[in-house]
């Protein structure tokens, strides 16, 4: 007599389309819902350099049972909270995934996704980019190449910028007040 397969479903929504992930006996397979075709990653873009961005992942569990996940992402400038959830049958959970640049090249790693249970883990992709320029003042980040701005964060703070002496900024980056 065979016995009929365990569906335990994780769905992953947020930042896009959400993403399907179904634990089975047997091989998982994975499914995407929405009208934008595979979904695989995770992407965070234009973090400002020293700043940290998050999202919500939503996390579901459409099977039978309860399911008890371990999450952990790959590289440290990605964080994943909580790292661990468990979720009752038909319930939800959602979990937040923070990324702080280390640098000004695109970022990629995993977040990994264990239980137990045939196919785990599972592996998002995540991707994230920096943003420069985060104040919008046509200067750079003075970490970035090339960049100059010494305060990315206000945008009256570029070279260049008017530096009234006294005022204890220093607002043309020449390294002084005024």
């Amino acid at each position: 007599m065979s016995r009929p397969a365990l569906l335990a479903p994780l769905l992953f929504t947020g930042c896009g389309p959400a993403i399907l992930y179904p634990a089975r006996i047997g091989e998982p397979v994975l499914t995407c819902q929405g009208d934008t075709g595979a979904c695989e990653a995770v992407s965070i873009d234009d973090v400002p350099f020293g700043r940290t961005l998050s999202v919500e992942i939503g996390l579901a569990n459409e099977g039978h049972g309860s399911l008890d996940a371990a999450l952990a992402a790959t590289d440290a400038t990605f964080e994943v909270e909580p790292t661990r959830v468990l979720i009752d049958a038909g319930g939800s959970r959602t979990v937040e995934l923070s990324y702080t640049p280390s640098g000004f090249d695109p970022a990629e790693a995993a977040l990994e996704i264990a239980w137990s249970g045939p196919g785990s883990p599972r592996v998002l992709g995540l991707t994230a980019t920096t943003d420069a320029d985060a104040d919008a003042d046509g200067y750079p980040h003075d970490a970035s190449p090339g960049g100059t701005d010494c305060n990315d964060f206000n945008p009256s703070v570029h070279p260049g910028a008017d530096d009234p002496l006294g005022d204890g900024i220093d607002q043309d980056c020449s390294g002084a007040d005024g």
